[in-house]
């Protein structure tokens, strides 16, 4: 997982890469942009739907992700990346 501190995660699958996802960091240094698209956003006041005891767990889930994951912005977006590219 990539996580922005401007409240962008981005989960990385290895078959989709030519390199390995574990060691992009290390090989590659300076700035980095992402094209992709938005599948999910945790929003800070999103309500659970209480009808159902699953939209309740998931409201759980999400809130504590949104909590865990150190970033300036209350809301946090699943950017799911289609190009990532590195420069200097």
């Amino acid at each position: 997982m990539l996580v922005s501190h401007d409240g962008f995660l981005v989960p990385l699958e290895d078959k989709y890469f030519r390199d390995n996802p574990d060691t992009i960091g290390f090989k590659h240094g300076g700035d980095m942009a992402c094209v992709g698209y938005i599948t999910n956003v945790i929003g800070k006041d999103a309500a659970p739907d209480s009808n159902n005891i699953f939209g309740t767990l998931q409201h759980m889930v999400n809130e504590i992700i949104r909590m865990l994951i150190p970033t300036k912005e209350d809301n946090l977006f699943i950017v799911h990346p289609i190009a990532m590219y590195y420069g200097h």
